[in-house]
């Protein structure tokens, strides 16, 4: 009996409306007889639908069963693309390939499909696309989208920007991981413009911004910032690759300012000590070595503490060696004097 059945297509139509979203489906009809041309009807069959991309033997993208009964004219409706088996129907990309329905069927319930055949899908699908072409393929989801002049709106009616979204723009969400994506969106009360990335499970990812493939800047998901470089220097927010021009710097420092260095309890150095501390370790005490910078790098506002320190140190080192001074130049004039005295004695005698 299966051998006999013949399939005559009547007609494939999709339901699309210019002013609203186009359903994500078709129909299909079909007129079954058997081998002497009498209508199959009122009788149960179940029918295999597949679509098959590129080639009539091409990968299947998409197929639905259905369990169905001819009615009085042997006529079957079916409605394809909201029960799948296999695939997306919204997920098929009508205008990449040819797309081919092969249709198999089932007569008697015995679970043998017979192959009715596999023809190309030619316009009626692809209205789907041909929807969109139209200025009203915008005005969906209850007039949420609008396309005015030129302008494409998301959540306003009056778009005034090639796209103007009135809300939240999620990017490169994956159907696998819902809860990951990024998002963009402009707060009211001078909050500004705020770019978030969820990594899901209520935390967040890292940004990178790149240029060419290559990323420029890296913003990590504990808010440290690197620049040319996504290797970031442990405990620092800002970590640069590079050279960096700027105007001025300000630098805030919270520790002891060097100030204690004129304090009459500071334990300054004599300058004998002063002279074998260089000697030993060819660099000032206190002072990073050579070696130090090269491995740990220059601490800007530590080392601004350190160069004052020292300054303050030769500060109090000049006006001891001033007053050293002052006191020789006094002995020297008191030498003179006596000097003087003896050559006028020298000279009476």
């Amino acid at each position: 009996m299966k051998n006999s059945i013949s399939l005559i297509l009547l007609c494939v139509a999709i339901s699309v409306s210019v002013f609203c979203q186009p359903p994500q489906a078709f129909k299909y009809q079909a007129l079954i007889r058997n081998e002497t041309g009498n209508v199959v009807s009122n009788q149960s069959v179940e029918i295999i639908i597949s679509i098959r991309n590129e080639t009539p033997g091409g990968t299947i993208i998409y197929q639905e069963t259905f369990n169905t009964t001819t009615n009085q004219f042997g006529l079957v409706n079916l409605n394809i693309g909201y029960n799948p088996t296999l695939g997306s129907f919204a997920l098929i990309d009508w205008f990449a390939d040819s797309k081919f329905l092969e249709v198999e069927i089932d007569v008697d319930g015995s679970g043998v499909y017979l192959s009715m055949g596999t023809n190309e899908l030619l316009s009626v699908p692809y209205a789907l696309y041909a929807g969109r072409s139209a200025d009203g393929y915008w005005d969906l989801y209850n007039s949420s989208i609008y396309y005015i002049s030129g302008n494409v709106g998301i959540g306003t009616s009056t778009p005034n920007a090639r796209l103007h979204v009135n809300d939240r723009i999620r990017i490169g969400e994956d159907p696998t991981y819902s809860t990951v994506y990024g998002e963009l969106y402009h707060e009211g009360g001078g909050n500004g413009f705020v770019i978030n990335s969820n990594a899901g499970g209520g935390s967040w990812a890292d940004i990178y911004f790149q240029t060419n493939g290559t990323t420029k800047m890296f913003i990590e998901s504990s808010g440290n910032v690197g620049i040319g470089t996504t290797d970031l220097a442990a405990g620092y927010k800002l970590s640069v690759d590079g050279k960096v021009a700027c105007e001025e710097v300000m630098v805030e420092y919270s520790d002891n300012w060097p100030d204690y260095v004129f304090s009459s309890e500071y334990n300054l150095l004599n300058l004998i000590d002063l002279e074998k501390q260089i000697k030993k370790y060819n660099h000032l005490p206190g002072i990073p070595s050579a070696k130090e910078i090269e491995e740990n790098g220059l601490h800007l506002a530590e080392m601004q503490k350190l160069v004052l320190q020292k300054v303050e140190e030769l500060t109090l080192y000049t006006i001891e060696q001033g007053k050293l001074i002052n006191d020789l130049q006094e002995e020297l004039k008191t030498l003179k004097k006596e000097n003087q005295s003896l050559r006028k004695v020298l000279k009476s005698q």
